[in-house]
């Protein structure tokens, strides 16, 4: 396989491993990747670990009611998580925390990842941040997938004088096996970036 190949390869694989305005937001310590249609998606460094954090900002012409109408269902996780091809609801109630599980589809010969995640969430001052962490022993590992056990997301939402929401995602994950942290580091914001970018166009059209 040429590295050509291996590289596509790999972008398609792992780069999703839990994914504009005049003025580009400024975020000590992290370095602009990249930037969209009121999107910024920033990495950083990660203390103890080989993979870079994503940061990922956008505005999304949307209210809180409506995004969290979404995010708070995981059956519709496959509709805009990235790779996503089944994601169940194991309970659970958001102020004190519930638990859901997703797959993630990866092309052969990679196996598949799967994550059993606890999110909590809480308003404070008209913003509602919400934290997902991994709970890998919450559920039994499933054959022939490999639970991901380092997973740290929090999103942050924030009503605009616009009346958008703004939304600040941050995202650090191991996608696990024997992968190199130099390719998983090249693509690292691919996969929150198409997650993002699903979720805005499917809030949007409420």
């Amino acid at each position: 396989m040429t590295f050509k190949r291996l590289t596509y390869f790999f972008s398609l694989t792992f780069a999703g491993l839990f994914l504009l305005g005049s003025s580009l937001p400024y975020e000590k310590e992290w370095t602009l990747k990249r930037k969209g249609s009121e999107m910024w998606v920033y990495t950083r460094d990660r203390a103890g670990s080989d993979i870079k954090e994503v940061r990922l900002i956008m505005h999304v012409d949307a209210d809180i009611h409506t995004i969290n109408s979404v995010l708070n269902d995981a059956t519709r996780q496959t509709e805009w998580v990235y790779r996503c091809e089944d994601a169940k609801d194991l309970g659970g109630h958001i102020d004190t925390g519930w638990y859901y599980y997703s797959r993630i589809s990866m092309p052969w010969p990679m196996d598949d990842r799967d994550l059993v995640a606890k999110v909590v969430g809480e308003q404070v001052d008209g913003i509602y941040t919400s934290k997902s962490i991994a709970a890998p022993d919450y559920r039994p590992e499933v054959e022939g997938c490999v639970r991901l056990t380092d997973f740290d997301v929090s999103t942050t939402y924030e009503v605009l004088p616009s009346g958008e929401t703004k939304m600040t995602y941050d995202l650090h994950s191991e996608p696990g096996g024997a992968v190199p942290s130099w390719l998983v580091n090249m693509f690292v914001d691919k996969g929150p970036v198409e997650t993002m970018t699903k979720l805005r166009n499917l809030v949007e059209k409420k």
